[in-house]
């Protein structure tokens, strides 16, 4: 019995616990269930939620304030008539130097100085611009949007030009400023919203011609730059509807560098009143930068569509202000040039010279004996000149002077002329240590040659492979010391042996004994081996000057640097093809026999070096500007020059810019009596990078870079 007492209660204790673990498994598979839900859900959750964040994200995106762009330029004409470049290359050429600038920012400000219309009677002003409607094109497809028309210039065709200019600029989807039917109008600001900023543009005009150019309320005509209260006023008023006010000015003295205290007085006053940024101009130069209260102000931008005068108006900027999201500014100068006339490029903008001026096609020929006509052509070219050794001309000083013995009066033009006639070196040794400039314009370009001044002519001859030459001097010591370079250039047989006659010391008695047995005379030979003995450290230190390979001093291709180049300048002399010189450029019967051998020899002059020859007067010579116009010239010629004043833009090593005219242009302005010194020359010059200007017209056509 108690055996089956036991069993039966362990039987019952399976049971139940049997039970109690049936329960267990349900809690736990309900728990499961619950997690897998959850889980699933929470996935479910995480693949549907991102993108409605996203959305909203993106709607909160477009509301954030971004980084904004703005650019400012000066003084924009398009008046063909005056901006010239216009007539010939249309009005999209004179943006082409500015890429994508504009095109890729957020908003550009310009002062547009001209009427746009057709119609309206001139006022009676020195100067006076008008473009019909049809320019406005080229300007916004700059990405121009908003032009200030609040200048001196705006009304010179009348109330009628004023009003068309305004009613042209909303046509073609430019925003007019500073000027409008009365008062009202002209001080409005236009406004954009331009990534999550809302960007107000104010102009004025401080530069008033006459009273009535002024607008009133109900008279037509620009707002006042000069009336601070109407100026604080407008600022005011954009300020309520805007983040960001931008002010553009007409103001300033013309060509001053520095802005006048009433302008000072008037920036400071609309920033104080709200303005972020002012663009000014009309100085027709460029101005500082500077900041008030943490906002720029650009005093004067210069010219940017403009003729390029002089130097200063010649250098622009395009101004560029980045605000950051948190309105912090940085503002900057975009360096531009107007590298011809009226057309600004930035700089490392410019293709290379090389590859727009590519090498001419080589000329195969090689200097011949010329025939018995040939050589009595030649010599009348050489017979009866008399050299004008430092004779008194008009000089840069303004007074008269003679060589030794004459009266000097104080005053720079004396005191360089004295310096130049006393200066017994000179033709010489030569500064002009960026010779190469002129190298993609004078290679293989074959004709005749005349030049003046040292050795520097025979390295141009041998990149010319010229056919005659002339090279000129007025100076007795180097017109002789030309003669030894003769005489023993006709004695080496190649170069190294022409060069161990000035360095090494045993062919110094071996070049004195040849000059002894070549020269007949007793007198002569003495004279000229004292001369070779006095000479020779300068000659020796000139080609040593031209041989070095120092990146300040090379000389590309010298033509002491190649045998082929030798032997071309020996054979010229050999042949008597080669000749030189004791006279002077001013010297009309010396230049006129030189042309008139040339037209019966049927060889144009294709290479005319003048060196800095100009620089020595304040106008150059009637003389020497007649026989610049007797001289046979095709439409491959050019005239050469280099220049030593800071004028026209900073000086290469050595102290010289480098310029190359075509021949054809300057004869052409002496038919027009536009040339009578070097600045009438340089003012149809386009600036090329390192030291170079190339006048208008060049040696291939086309437009200029």
């Amino acid at each position: 019995m108690m055996h089956i007492f036991v069993t039966l209660s362990k039987t019952k204790a399976l049971s139940q616990f049997r039970i109690f673990g049936d329960k267990k498994r349900e809690r736990m598979n309900q728990l499961y269930k619950v997690s897998f839900l959850f889980v699933v859900s929470f996935v479910l959750l995480l693949w549907l939620v991102p993108g409605s964040m996203a959305e909203t994200t993106g709607t909160k995106s477009k509301n954030k304030r971004q980084t904004l762009v703005i650019h400012g330029t000066g003084d924009i004409n398009l008046d063909g008539r005056f901006t010239k470049v216009i007539q010939k290359y249309g009005y999209g050429y004179v943006w082409h130097g500015l890429g994508d600038l504009f095109r890729n920012d957020d908003l550009t400000v310009v002062n547009l100085e001209c009427s746009i219309t057709t119609r309206g009677t001139r006022e009676k002003k020195s100067f006076t611009f008008r473009a019909p409607p049809e320019s406005l094109k080229s300007v916004k497809a700059a990405g121009v949007e908003v032009a200030n028309i609040g200048n001196n210039h705006s009304r010179d065709y009348g109330v009628v030009g004023l009003l068309d200019t305004r009613k042209y600029l909303l046509k073609y989807g430019i925003q007019p400023v500073g000027a409008g039917k009365d008062l009202a109008e002209a001080a409005k600001f236009t406004l954009f919203r331009i990534k999550g900023w809302r960007v107000a543009v104010v102009g004025f005009g401080g530069v008033v011609p006459d009273p009535y150019w002024l607008a009133g309320p109900h008279h037509p005509g620009m707002a006042s730059g000069d009336d601070i209260p109407t100026m604080v006023n407008a600022v005011k008023a954009a300020k309520k509807h805007a983040d960001l006010v931008v002010v553009a000015i007409h103001w300033g003295i013309e060509l001053h560098r520095r802005p006048p205290k009433e302008d000072v007085v008037r920036a400071k006053a609309m920033i104080d009143a709200g303005a972020d940024i002012i663009f000014g101009h009309h100085a027709h130069r460029l101005q500082a930068l500077e900041y008030y209260k943490g906002r720029p102000i650009f005093w004067c931008l210069g010219n940017f569509i403009w003729p390029r005068r002089l130097t200063p108006g010649g250098r622009t900027a395009v101004a560029q202000v980045i605000v950051t999201p948190n309105k912090k500014f940085k503002a900057r100068m975009i360096r531009s040039f107007l590298v011809s006339s009226a057309r600004p490029a930035l700089y490392g903008k410019r293709r290379r010279l090389s590859r727009r001026y590519r090498r001419r096609p080589p000329v195969s020929w090689s200097p011949t004996i010329l025939s018995t006509k040939q050589r009595k052509l030649l010599e009348r070219a050489t017979s009866d000149i008399r050299p004008r050794f430092c004779e008194p001309f008009q000089y840069r000083g303004g007074h008269r002077h003679r060589h030794r013995g004459g009266h000097h009066k104080r005053g720079s033009g004396s005191q360089k002329l004295r310096r130049y006639c006393r200066n017994r070196w000179r033709h010489l040794t030569t500064r002009e240590r960026h010779l190469s400039r002129f190298v993609p314009y004078l290679a293989r370009l074959g004709g005749a040659y005349l030049g003046i001044g040292g050795e520097q002519n025979l390295t141009m001859m041998s990149w010319a492979q010229s056919r005659i030459g002339w090279i000129v001097t007025d100076n007795p010591l180097a017109y002789r010391v030309w003669q030894l370079q003769r005489r023993l250039i006709l004695l080496s047989k190649n170069r190294r042996t022409y060069l161990r006659r000035w360095y090494a010391g045993r062919f110094r008695r071996r070049t004195i004994r040849l000059l002894r047995q070549q020269i007949q005379e007793p007198a002569k030979v003495k004279s000229e081996v004292k001369l070779y003995r006095r000479v020779r450290r300068r000659v020796q230190r000139m080609y040593r000057l031209g041989l070095r390979r120092h990146r300040k001093y090379r000389y590309f291709q010298h033509w002491l640097r190649r045998d082929a180049s030798y032997q071309y300048i020996r054979a010229m002399f050999q042949t008597k093809r080669l000749n030189i010189l004791y006279s002077d450029l001013a010297n009309i019967t010396a230049v006129q026999a030189i042309a008139k051998s040339l037209r019966r020899l049927k060889l144009p002059l294709r290479i005319f070096y003048l060196s800095h020859y100009e620089d020595l007067y304040k106008k150059s010579p009637a003389s020497f500007l007649k026989g610049l116009s007797s001289l046979p010239m095709d439409e491959r010629s050019l005239i050469l020059r280099t220049h030593r004043s800071r004028r026209y833009g900073r000086l290469l090593s050595g102290g010289h810019i480098y310029v190359v005219q075509e021949g054809l242009h300057a004869q052409e302005l002496l038919k027009k009596e536009r040339y009578r010194s070097f600045h009438d020359v340089m003012l149809h010059s386009l600036w090329i990078p390192k030291g170079l200007f190339v006048v208008k017209k060049l040696p291939r056509t086309g437009p200029p870079l």
